[in-house]
């Protein structure tokens, strides 16, 4: 029992670590299939589940490495020393394994893939100090998790898809720094730091906020009118409610102060807000392919 004990506990720290419940923003490599119609195409829907798979190996190694520097400048909050070599092993497995494989699918790929997981190593170790830099590769991460959905099917994407998703990226990271300087000690005085790293004052948040806020909202209502590969009777505006209600209930849950900064978690732990995500699904896949 003493070695299952010793074995149990830093493998539970590894998974962890591993964040599984962030991997459903992967589902954005769903984007380009779905909004290009092609869930009808058996080749393009396993090319992309291989895809999927791919990012989220990718994504886990990503978690594990920066899991590991937020321990070694001792900002971890939960402490997974007896796992760090466990941990540091599966993310060079993963990505040993899954990078190899992207390129197998296409070189596209595999160079977006590339990107992306090297954006999201330098992160925390350099790009997380610097402040607006650390929001835009936040959302960088989201839009080229996109951009591989595209690659890996070889299909031409709406520029308008990629306008509406940086927009809903910056939005989402944004939103990380609110609850960053909700949980700093310092968020009484007027400007505070972020993971003692990036430097915010509540007022910038909030502007910055508002700006990208109402990018959401005006891109994704262009994109239902505008953009050639919908439906020319533009009923793909009949979403738009659906997405107006998520980005509001977004910032109400911001502004009662989340246990979580992270979307995917708030996502999951609020029931409306996924309710209305199942919905702008479920409505979307309807008005596409119907």
């Amino acid at each position: 029992m003493a070695s299952h004990s010793t074995w149990g506990s830093p493998a539970r720290q590894v998974l962890t670590a591993l964040h599984l419940p962030r991997w459903i923003s992967n589902l954005a490599v769903l984007l380009p299939l779905v909004f290009a119609q092609g869930l009808l195409h058996p080749a393009l829907v396993a090319r992309t589940a291989f895809a999927f798979v791919l990012l989220c190996g990718l994504s886990g190694s990503v978690y594990l490495i920066d899991d590991l520097v937020a321990q070694r400048r001792g900002l971890a909050t939960q402490p997974t020393g007896r796992a760090n070599p466990i941990a540091l092993a599966l993310a060079i497995v993963l990505a040993a394994v899954c990078l190899p494989a992207a390129f197998l699918l296409s070189i596209p790929f595999g160079l977006v893939a590339l990107i992306y997981w090297v954006l999201m190593i330098i992160y925390p170790l350099l790009l997380k100090q610097m402040p607006l830099i650390d929001v835009l590769t936040l959302a960088a991460g989201l839009v080229l998790r996109t951009v591989v959905g595209a690659m890996a099917i070889d299909v031409p994407v709406s520029p308008w898809l990629y306008v509406v998703t940086s927009a809903l990226a910056l939005f989402l990271a944004l939103g990380q720094v609110r609850h960053r300087l909700d949980c700093s000690p310092s968020a009484t005085i007027p400007q505070v730091r972020q993971d003692g790293n990036a430097t915010y004052s509540s007022d910038l948040w909030e502007a910055l906020t508002a700006v990208s806020t109402a990018a959401v909202v005006m891109s994704y209502g262009l994109y239902t009118f505008f953009a050639e590969s919908l439906p020319a009777d533009h009923r793909m505006m009949l979403t738009i409610p659906f997405v107006l209600y998520f980005v509001f209930r977004y910032l109400l849950l911001l502004d009662r102060g989340t246990e979580s900064g992270v979307p995917e978690r708030i996502v999951l732990s609020d029931a409306p807000l996924l309710v209305d995500a199942v919905l702008w699904v479920l409505t979307t896949l309807v008005l596409l392919y119907a």
